[in-house]
């Protein structure tokens, strides 16, 4: 499953009154990928408890569900998510949570623009860890460090994710991140150079059944070229 799959699969597994659900997630990045399709359209704030083995491969997840869309409580204590944590042997352990944009937290105007731009503005002030998050966080991770557990925050907004805690988490999200992101973009341009090199073929194939004896004439400096751009294309 790639991670949207994973994503929707979760919410068919988390229940709102609290869950643990096995996984087998390879990075802090995915993991992070798969939370952000899982809290995606969730009118309410949840919660994700994400256990890491000490190669960062999450094992297990606690899910539970808020109130309502500004609060949610963790469903475990630091001790239990200490207990499971060294049940499964894992070494860090992440909360996530999600923080959403409710039409009901912003001025309603006259044109979707105005609108558009109101949800803008509320997703960037929504994008911050507020006091509770905060004070939570410090002592989680205060009980955790003195455990021997590495711990990281993170909160979603709208996709969006912030992160902030041990530095062997965050450098875990930020190298496979940036390997991720460098493959979508040669997938990007293959798929493109692939487009690219059908249109030419289309393009010749007209010609010639139009042109046969002039477009012959042609063929060897289309070969130049394709070659020609082969070679560009390989440096990139």
């Amino acid at each position: 499953m790639d991670n949207q799959q994973l994503g929707e699969w979760l919410k068919k597994r988390a229940k709102a009154s609290g869950n643990y659900v096995s996984v087998e997630i390879d990075n802090v990045y995915n993991t992070l990928e798969a939370l952000a399709t899982f809290f995606y359209m969730k009118k309410h704030e949840w919660i994700a408890i994400c256990f890491l083995d000490e190669n960062f491969i999450c094992k297990s997840i606690w899910f539970n569900k808020g109130m309502d869309h500004t609060q949610v409580h963790l469903g475990i204590s630091v001790q239990e998510a200490v207990s499971h944590a060294k049940e499964i042997r894992c070494s860090f352990i992440i909360t996530a949570h999600n923080h959403p944009i409710s039409s009901f937290d912003r001025p309603q105007y006259n044109t979707r623009r105005e609108n558009i731009a109101a949800s803008y503005a509320l997703k960037e002030a929504q994008f911050a860890f507020s006091e509770t998050d905060e004070t939570t966080a410090t002592f989680w991770g205060t009980y955790l460090n003195s455990r021997k557990i590495g711990y990281a925050e993170v909160v979603l907004v709208a996709g969006d994710k912030l992160i902030q805690g041990d530095e062997e988490i965050i450098n875990n999200f930020s190298i496979n991140k940036a390997k991720y992101s460098k493959n979508k973009i040669i997938n990007s341009n293959n798929g493109d150079s692939n487009y690219m090199l059908f249109f030419l073929i289309v393009i010749f194939t007209v010609l010639l059944s139009k042109f046969p004896y002039q477009v012959g004439a042609l063929i060897p400096y289309m070969l130049l070229v394709l070659l020609i751009g082969a070679v560009i294309w390989s440096f990139k």
